[in-house]
């Protein structure tokens, strides 16, 4: 890629020239919205490798080969045949977005992980009746750090759990699971919370208005081009836009799981994507789509669904078709 021809682009240099700062404290003290997870997280490496963009880009290896498991781990709780892993694998691994962020010096490829790893937690919190002191613990502090690292790290949880208490009221359809949660886990959630309104209130104060741009420089201000820009980023590349067509296929087969695989499309992909695209017009920013690179995995994993519902339809139709019995001569004729 053309950015790959220098060593470091611009967003990087400004993420270096803050780490390069006399104290921590200074630093996170000109780290803006975004929060200072990734400055934190990279800073150990710019101290051992200076400048050079492979030493820095370390911990962004390690999120995105951490990004192919957790994808794995995730797929399992919704895939019955291996096609669904075959495309949701494919969208996820050749997704130009997501490629481009893999090994930048941003906070883009820890949010990827995050997406994954986050899902996983808060369904591990439904999946299980956490009563063990040091589970609850650890559970507070992954929800935390998730919390503090990133803007972004509240709508990954908050739209995690969103889905997850829809699919548990379809199944058990009672409130005190949520009564349960906040008694084990509003510390850290509020301690997050701390962060995220410690960051807004300063960026509000020191920043005032004058970070405004137009928030379709990048796109055409209108549904239709809107939709392509989203659908087509989330997709990853045109050769793979075939494989949209797998979603309104399987809205259309009769399926146990079709109301849940609908939650999944507007709590995970639909609903986060519109939020941004929410504060992008009133905050005057770009509409871009690294805003929400934190939910193409998602995505990926509901192509990969889409197509595995196909993939098990039809091969049950096929295997009913060759168990019917023959049709005996007076019922031909």
């Amino acid at each position: 890629m053309k950015r790959h021809q220098s060593p470091l682009w611009l967003d990087e240099k400004e993420q270096i020239r803050l780490m390069s700062m006399d104290t921590i404290q200074e630093m996170l003290q000109n780290v803006h919205i975004q929060f200072g997870g990734d400055y934190l997280l990279v800073l150990p490496f710019y101290q051992l490798f200076g400048e050079n963009k492979w030493g820095l880009a370390v911990p962004h290896m390690i999120s995105t080969f951490l990004s192919f498991y957790l994808l794995y781990l995730v797929c399992r709780s919704f895939y019955k045949s291996i096609w669904g892993y075959v495309v949701c694998f494919i969208v996820f691994s050749f997704n130009k977005t997501m490629i481009f962020h893999a090994l930048e010096i941003r906070p883009y490829s820890v949010l990827i992980m995050l997406s994954l790893s986050g899902f996983l937690l808060i369904k591990h919190i439904f999946g299980h009746n956490v009563h063990s002191l040091p589970k609850i613990i650890l559970i507070n502090v992954g929800l935390f750090l998730t919390m503090a690292f990133h803007l972004f790290g509240t709508p990954i949880l908050f739209f995690s759990y969103l889905f997850q208490i829809s699919c548990h009221f379809l199944d058990q359809n009672h409130y005190k699971v949520i009564i349960d949660h906040l008694k084990k886990y509003i510390w850290s959630v509020l301690a997050g919370l701390c962060v995220i309104f410690y960051f807004v209130i300063r960026f509000s104060h020191e920043r005032g208005g004058d970070w405004k741009h137009d928030p379709f420089q990048f796109v055409e201000n209108g549904v239709v081009p809107i939709l392509k820009m989203i659908f087509g980023n989330a997709t990853g590349q045109k050769t793979l836009y075939p494989l949209l067509i797998g979603l309104p296929i399987a809205f259309l087969i009769p399926d146990k799981q079709q109301i849940k695989r609908i939650l999944f499309f507007i709590l995970l992909f639909i609903l986060p994507v519109g939020c941004v695209y929410a504060l992008c017009v009133t905050k005057h920013k770009w509409f871009i789509q690294r805003l929400f690179v934190w939910t193409m995995p998602w995505f990926a994993i509901l192509l990969g669904w889409c197509w595995d519902t196909i993939a098990v339809f039809f091969k049950r139709l096929i295997a009913s078709k060759r168990n019917q019995p023959p049709l005996s001569p007076s019922k031909q004729f």
